[in-house]
């Protein structure tokens, strides 16, 4: 992975040259000042290779910063050249041909590196692997300093070509840890450049074969590959399997253990499944080690920027701006990628704030930085500036962008992002009345959400979530353990220098104490043994109880998601239809048809949403039913909606008649209650009469009904349907023509599933 590469960029380098005394930490000044106190030839070319390396690899280099470092590397090479010292001649003529690539003299770069492969003996495999090796290695940095980025096809074959050399003498040679950590490279560029997720899938497994054959247990860099991998084709359950395989390949490990990438993807899987805090939890894992290795480039700004959107997403704005501004003062981007997911996550916090303004002028302060690295990685500035304009209804500017992210090659971009990017081009084409390409971005989106979350695989990705939650508690426990019992040795270690200086006194003190411990702590493990075989007795009740309860509880979600399905699609069949009519009877016809129907399929995605699948929330059905028809009929800020809603759960079968009749009544008054006025408000009450009684209003302030009106004479279809569902529900029915007209259902609760007679108070507020 990406700090897989950033290990490989001095590996060759550490073979020639010996430790450097933090020189290439300090200013170009205080480096030039030690180089003068050096006599001795083998540390003086050291240092000048030490020197030219600090200023070739400074954030931002520019071209005198090269032309500096190549000073650096031509008066090493001279001097080993006199000295006859042929591996810093090598070294030397290695980063002198790397700073020609960097500024774009491919032609000089080629010719210096086919020097050094030239002075090597054919026979010296260990040699020519490296030196094909640092050869493609030059042309990882030819663009700004993103390493995985390299925009030109050209320079990424002639790149992975020389990889393949080496990799051929690395194989000549039998050197399969340098086969595998060529592979890995390899596989890496494979999926983040081009999207190849199969081939890069095979490179990985000839990894882990590689180092099964060697006897290795750290195979975390191939793992946390196939995490990735994984991850952007959907499949979570894999990519879970494979973080947990990498957690424990680098357990104990110190270093470059990649797990900051494994927590960084696991932190995305868990945002994708909607546990925000479980997501932030392993973002703050993945900074943490970023932190301890020092590297704030790529990944570090992709964390922050995904930790700052779910903290958005848990409604708490100000914080993520707070969050983000921290880390920008604490570590500042320098480079073009990292600069670019700066103004990214700044762009997604003045928008969630509001600010819109600010918000835009962050998110073209992105799009220039994305110019500098280019390639697939403007993909995702496309999704984030089209979700953008998405969310403040400049639809025809999101669809431009979020066109180029759906044309993107596959593999390149992770389904999740390809999921929502359908999502919002259906809702921009069915704003726009396309209703063929909303219906097939609606479809595409369906086939790309089933995918990832279909029944078995929702089962499976739970099952790893629970086997990582259990080993990760596992992992605490030990180390309790582990602390402990050092603090156990301590003590004893103490009770021993006591018993030393007053050996005579308290030998037999301490002799009785020691005895009575062992004697309780037998005790206790005897208890202990006796309690974890009940426990193991209950457990396995336990679960077999828990495995049938879930298996009706997944047999029940799956009816009301197929019901709710077949309502969408009936509802997608009407629209398509409603195109082709012009009789406008039969167009409203239509229409109130759909808005019953959603009803009734709001209702069962509630219930397949829920924990539970045998009640409904009122509250928050009541309140997507009016934002769903406030959409429909356009109603703007022409209309206030007022809400007094208890908290009250029903099941089923009084569900869907409630919602009818709310459905009914709302529409009647949308449609017929404020003519020619140019505002008005509708009231909504829910409330317990008591126990087992409740009560619903629906109430407008509008024109009323004729004075002459007779409800028991009504032809309309709205009052007799819910005239006939009050009925249903076995309530009562009544309406009041005064001030406007007020509409109240009582009826009794049949099964009371959660009685709480505290409400909640609200205004919907307009869009």
């Amino acid at each position: 992975m990406w700090k897989h590469v950033n290990k490989i960029l001095g590996l060759f380098l550490l073979i020639a040259v010996t430790q450097f005394d933090g020189t290439a930490q300090a200013s170009g000044n205080d480096l030039k000042k030690h180089l003068k106190k050096t006599s001795n030839d083998t540390n003086y070319i050291t240092k000048l290779l030490r020197t030219g390396v600090h200023f070739l690899n400074k954030p931002g280099g520019n071209l005198g910063e090269i032309k500096t470092a190549e000073f650096y590397f031509n008066k090493a090479l001279t001097l080993s050249n006199s000295a006859k010292l042929k591996n810093y001649w090598r070294e030397s003529l290695y980063n002198l041909g790397a700073a020609a690539i960097h500024r774009n003299d491919l032609r000089s770069g080629r010719r210096i590196f086919r020097r050094v492969i030239a002075s090597i003996d054919k026979a010296e495999d260990d040699e020519l692997c490296a030196a094909w090796f640092r050869f493609g290695e030059a042309f990882m940095r030819i663009k700004a300093h993103f390493s995985p980025q390299l925009v030109d096809d050209a320079n990424y074959d002639e790149m992975m070509k020389y990889f393949q050399k080496a990799l051929d003498f690395a194989e000549k040679g039998n050197d399969s840890s340098k086969k595998s950590e060529i592979l890995v490279l390899m596989a890496d560029f494979t999926y983040l450049e081009k999207g190849n997720l199969v081939k890069a899938e095979s490179l990985y497994n000839r990894v882990l074969n590689l180092k099964k054959d060697i006897g290795t247990s750290k195979m975390q860099d191939a793992y946390s590959g196939l995490m990735a991998l994984n991850y952007f084709r959907g499949d979570f359950s894999k990519a879970l399997y494979y973080g947990m395989e990498a957690l424990t390949s680098a357990e104990g490990e110190l270093g470059y253990n990649n797990l900051d990438i494994v927590y960084f993807y696991f932190g995305n899987i868990y945002r994708d499944m909607g546990d925000k805090e479980k997501s932030l939890e392993q973002y703050k894992k993945s900074l943490k080690e970023t932190e301890e290795k020092g590297e704030f480039e790529y990944l570090y700004a992709a964390t922050v920027r995904n930790a700052v959107r779910v903290i958005i997403a848990q409604g708490k704005e100000r914080q993520a701006l707070a969050f983000l501004q921290s880390q920008e003062k604490k570590h500042p981007p320098v480079y073009p990628v990292t600069k670019t997911m700066f103004a990214e996550s700044f762009g997604h916090c003045y928008n969630a704030l509001k600010e819109y303004a600010l918000a835009e002028r962050y998110f073209e302060e992105m799009s220039v930085w994305s110019k500098k690295i280019g390639g697939v990685r403007a993909i995702y500035v496309y999704y984030a500036i089209g979700k953008f304009y998405f969310d403040i209804k400049q639809y025809n500017k999101s669809d431009v962008y979020l066109a180029q992210v759906l044309a993107a090659p596959p593999g390149i971009v992770p389904v999740s992002i390809l999921q929502r990017a359908h999502l919002m081009s259906f809702k921009i084409d069915s704003a726009a009345s396309d209703y063929v390409s909303a219906i097939d971005h609606f479809r595409k989106h369906g086939v790309l959400k089933d995918s990832v979350f279909n029944e078995i695989k929702s089962r499976q990705i739970e099952e790893l979530k629970i086997k990582y939650e259990t080993e990760k508690k596992e992992k605490d426990i030990k180390l309790l353990r582990n602390q402990t019992q050092l603090q156990e040795a301590a003590q004893t270690r103490n009770i021993i220098i006591a018993g030393v200086i007053f050996l005579i006194l308290l030998m037999g003190m301490g002799y009785y104490r020691y005895y009575t411990k062992q004697q309780s702590h037998k005790k206790l493990e005897a208890k202990q043994e006796v309690i974890n075989q009940k426990n193991i007795s209950l457990e396995s009740l336990i679960s077999e109880q828990r495995k049938l309860l879930n298996e009706k509880e997944w047999l029940l979600k799956e009816i009301h998601h197929r019901v709710k399905n077949n309502l969408q699609i009936v509802m997608s069949l009407l629209n398509t239809q409603s195109a082709f009519i012009d009789n406008e009877a039969a167009l409203k016809a239509i229409r109130h048809s759909q808005h019953r129907m959603f009803a009734m399929s709001l209702i069962h995605q509630k219930l397949y949403e829920s924990q539970s699948v045998a009640k409904v929330e009122m509250l928050v059905y009541i309140e997507e039913l009016v934002e769903y028809l406030r959409d429909s009929f356009d109603v703007g800020s022409r209309i206030d909606f007022n809400t007094k809603i208890d908290f009250i759960e029903l099941d089923v079968a009084q569900a869907v008649p409630v919602g009818l009749i709310l459905n009914e009544a709302i529409t009647n008054s949308i449609k017929s209650a404020f003519a020619g006025r140019d505002s008005g408000i509708i009231t909504i009450v829910m409330e317990w009469l008591d126990q087992t009684q409740l009560s619903l209003v629906i109430a407008d302030n509008g024109v009323g009904l004729s004075p002459d009106f007779d409800i028991g004479n009504s032809k309309t279809l709205g009052m007799s349907l819910m005239s006939g569902l009050s009925r249903q529900l076995g309530g009562v029915f009544s309406i009041e023509n005064k001030g406007g007209l007020t509409i109240t259902i009582l009826f009794k609760v049949e099964k009371v599933i959660n009685y709480d007679a505290k409400s909640t108070e609200g205004r919907i507020p307009n869009v």
